[in-house]
């Protein structure tokens, strides 16, 4: 692989934004003083969707972050419970968290949503 990669030269570079649509941040302040829950679902990372989270306002401004990055049940029972015991604050978990949280508790889960 080292072989592979020497002397090469950069031809090109390219990024891409993906911006918000107009109103969201706003759309979703109306939807929270309503006592509407938003829920937003990604395939993004979670740091992606932490950061886009943040970006739309869709958490409160000082609002706590709580991460839940679980690969067992136990882990997940444990870190849910932490979460628990922060009230008002926004729970980011991954695809595979969120599948052990509805399969092992998912009452408890959705009574927190």
């Amino acid at each position: 692989v080292e072989e592979l990669e020497c002397n090469l030269e950069l031809l090109g570079l390219t990024g891409v934004e993906d911006r918000l649509q107009d109103q969201v941040s706003s759309t979703l302040e109306t939807l929270r003083n309503a006592g509407v829950r938003v829920w937003m679902l990604t395939g993004d990372k979670v740091e992606t969707a932490t950061c886009i989270a943040v970006s739309s306002h869709l958490f409160a401004r000082n609002q706590p972050v709580f991460t839940l990055q679980a690969r067992n049940k136990e882990e997940a029972e444990e870190q849910f419970n932490r979460f628990q015991k922060r009230p008002g604050a926004c729970l980011v978990i991954d695809g595979e968290s969120l599948s052990i949280c509805t399969d092992n508790f998912a009452r408890q889960f959705i009574e927190v949503a």
